[in-house]
């Protein structure tokens, strides 16, 4: 790394990983000599009792002799008569080792958000960060820690936690030190005097601490597979290396319904994986397990052989030419734009209604249009192109961008469905192709190789060319040979 740049670094705790806080300071000595002065801590929980290893301690070891800790913290009104603010945590939060030269404050913060519809909502404080500085370094700590001992592994109860520790000179880098302090919420300070404290409790490890059955090893994975038109469920079981237990029973999460019962005639011989066909047309989550000594269920998760195979969202089936070049073009997140496609939805409904009384496009030739259609299509392949381009890091992520609901095979489908003449069809179909052979992928080593993206291309244009070889009319006009030249020069191009 550059000096200028930020560095980030993984920080794990588990019970082979502890002391988080100590770690944490050895990062900082890595950087800098000279201690932070300041810190913030968001955490939504707390230690409930006040441990001699807690963390609200030990953060004053990483701190100059004169420092100053702050806390982000969740508050309600006492009253609607008082002034008095009700601190969602310990108490113990406030005492500092060093009187006159330590000081601790708090801040709070609103859970209450508005949504995109300008809707109050409730937003419950998640985040758990510890942002650090001196005059020069700025560190900050986010993931899944808790600001408790079980969350940085100060005690004999250790959680499993992951974090990312950010670290950037606010010298040599000063927009990405700026950048650091806006990830965290501005809290408006309080009033110590008016500071009530309340425990809260901690939901996070009341979860962690309840009951969970684990599976027994004669079960193996639960695998959700594709076949054809229908899901597969594929369970594995381990004859050969476990013994079943005995009124082991197997059903469905949505209802308890029993999918499959193992009893002396349906067990397998040997080490082997057991298709059910799936009848309904979500697969499950998980699967839940009892036998005759479990006193309750266990959870059997479901994995997805792949994300490919997932039933498209409802609001993003089977959309109309005019919604994908509307989603495809747009630079907007795709949640902001489902109301707009809802709308087109709405009116494409209303078009096909009163297209049972006339259809005035039957009555003339469509052919003269196809350029003027083409400048519309036109800036949306562009669109198409240049996210194709972007750096790709799963299989995943590029099975969407080609296959999935507002990706080419989605434009190309849309095409052939709404065409308004087969010269059409073919035309925008011929431009799609030579957008996509134009694709140019952004790599680095962390990407999917430029190999593997243009592969996936050619084989989406493979298959529209060979989707459409059926459909070239005998009367060839020079837009459809046009079209043809233009899909086999695309084809031509990724070879």
């Amino acid at each position: 790394y550059r000096p200028d740049e930020i560095r980030i670094q993984l920080l794990l705790i588990s019970p082979a990983e502890k002391d988080g806080l100590v770690r944490l300071k050895m990062i900082w000595n890595s950087y800098r000599s000279s201690l932070p002065y300041w810190a913030l801590v968001i955490s939504p929980f707390f230690d409930e009792e006040e441990l001699p290893f807690r963390p609200s301690k030990q953060i004053f070891d990483m701190m100059q002799r004169e420092a100053d800790i702050g806390y982000v913290v969740t508050t309600d009104a006492a009253s609607e008569s008082s002034d008095q603010v009700i601190v969602k945590a310990p108490a113990y939060l406030k005492d500092v080792q060093k009187p006159g030269s330590q000081t601790v404050k708090f801040y709070q913060v609103s859970e209450q958000g508005v949504n995109e519809e300008n809707q109050f909502v409730s937003r419950p404080l998640h985040l758990k960060s510890i942002w650090m500085m001196n005059d020069d370094l700025n560190l900050v700590i986010a993931g899944s820690s808790n600001f408790t001992s079980a969350g940085f592994g100060l005690g004999r109860r250790t959680n499993y936690e992951a974090n990312l520790v950010y670290t950037v000179s606010a010298i040599k880098n000063k927009k990405a030190a700026t950048l650091l302090g806006e990830a965290h919420p501005e809290g408006e300070k309080i009033d110590e005097n008016l500071m009530v404290f309340q425990k809260r409790p901690n939901e996070d490890e009341a979860a962690e601490s309840a009951l969970v059955l684990l599976l027994p090893p004669y079960l193996g994975e639960a695998v959700i597979k594709r076949k054809d038109d229908r899901y597969v469920l594929e369970l594995q079981f381990f004859v050969d290396t476990y013994e079943r237990p005995e009124g082991l029973e197997i059903f469905y999460e949505k209802n308890q319904q029993t999918v499959l019962l193992i009893d002396g005639d349906q067990l397998p011989e040997r080490e082997e994986k057991f298709p059910i066909e799936w009848a309904d047309a979500l697969p499950p989550n998980f699967l839940l397990v009892k036998w005759n000594e479990s006193n309750g269920f266990a959870f059997w998760p479901v994995i997805v052989e792949s994300v490919s195979i997932l039933p498209v969202a409802e609001d993003l089936r089977d959309l109309s030419l005019e919604a994908l070049l509307i989603v495809i073009g747009s630079k907007q997140p795709l949640y902001r734009l489902l109301k707009r496609i809802e709308r087109l939805k709405q009116s494409k409904k209303e078009i096909l209604e009163s297209e049972k009384i006339i259809d005035v496009h039957k009555l003339v030739d469509t052919a003269g249009f196809i350029l003027q259609r083409t400048k519309r299509v036109s800036y949306a392949l562009n669109a198409l192109r240049i996210r194709l381009e972007k750096p790709v890091f799963t299989k995943e992520s590029l099975e969407w961008r080609l296959n999935g609901p507002i990706g080419a095979k989605a434009l190309a489908d849309a095409i052939k469905k709404e065409a308004r003449s087969n010269e059409e069809k073919l035309f925008l179909i011929a431009e799609l192709s030579l957008e996509l052979s134009r694709v140019k992928p952004q790599t680095s080593n962390v990407t999917l190789k430029k190999k593997e993206v243009l592969a996936a291309v050619k084989e989406v244009l493979n298959k529209l060319y060979f989707d459409l070889a059926g459909n070239f009319p005998s009367d060839k006009s020079s837009i459809t040979d046009y079209s043809l030249i233009a899909i086999k020069k695309a084809i031509h191009e990724l070879s």
